[in-house]
């Protein structure tokens, strides 16, 4: 916001005036610059959760790859008896490779509920800064606003008299 109050041969405490509008100026301008800080912030939040979201399917195709490679491996042994001996070792690496599966999920889980928990945390904090700029926005537009009234309210008493 700039005001220009030009008024000719009258001396009128404008120097005071003006530096509170430089004042509000800045004020105004950080404000602004604590906004665009938080969005970005929230831009960078969005992309983390969506490299999180992008890791967790990763991991899902790396499990299903594994089952269907212990499926095949299991349909081409021919002979029985290698079948009977290796089935316990089979079913020995299928039950590690589940519980592996199942700590996998798990850490997934716990990964994505860090991660979701970790954004909506940052999500808070932005939008505690974001209403906080905006109420320090609006009090310098108030307090802007006010400095004009009172700049005006000065030169109209210095003219009357």
């Amino acid at each position: 916001l700039s005001f220009c109050l030009c008024v000719p041969s009258v001396r009128s405490p404008v120097p005071a005036a003006s530096q509170q509008l430089s004042q509000s100026e800045q004020e105004l301008a950080e404000v602004i610059g604590l906004q665009r800080t938080a969005e970005e912030r929230t831009r960078e939040l969005t992309e983390q959760l969506e490299n999180a979201n992008a890791r967790v399917e990763q991991y899902r195709a790396v499990v299903l790859t594994l089952e269907d490679s212990l499926k095949k491996e299991k349909e081409f042994r021919s002979p029985l008896e290698l079948r009977l001996k290796e089935s316990d070792e089979v079913q020995k690496q299928l039950e590690k490779t589940i519980l592996e599966a199942e700590k996998m999920k798990q850490q997934e889980r716990e990964e994505r509920r860090k991660a979701v928990d970790a954004v909506e945390k940052q999500l808070r904090e932005v939008q505690r800064c974001l209403k906080s700029s905006q109420t320090e926005q609006q009090e310098a537009l108030e307090r802007a606003a006010a400095a004009v009234t009172q700049e005006q309210r000065a030169i109209q008493e210095s003219l009357l008299q």
